[in-house]
């Protein structure tokens, strides 16, 4: 599983990212990778996870804030899967 993260490492969003990831990967015996893809105020990794593969091996790690808006439809290729 990857989780993408629009912010640069050592951010406050990557660093809840690794938390999770790896909270993740003791309940589940799965790996979790943290991905940054800097740039754009979070609109490159937020592309980046709607083109990926649709089998939700991908997450996006968006603040709340940056609702993001790029050249798809984000209420069909993305959804919140929670709030943190």
């Amino acid at each position: 599983m990857t989780i993408v993260v629009g912010f640069t490492t050592g951010s406050t969003a990557d660093l809840v990212s690794r938390i999770i990831a790896n909270a993740l990967a003791q309940r589940t015996g799965g790996t979790f990778v943290v991905e940054n893809k800097t740039g754009a105020n979070g609109m490159l990794a937020a592309a980046a996870v709607a083109r990926a593969k649709p089998d939700g091996s991908t997450l996006l790690m968006e603040r709340l804030k940056n609702k993001v808006r790029v050249d798809f439809d984000t209420a069909r290729r993305l959804f919140t899967l929670v709030c943190v």
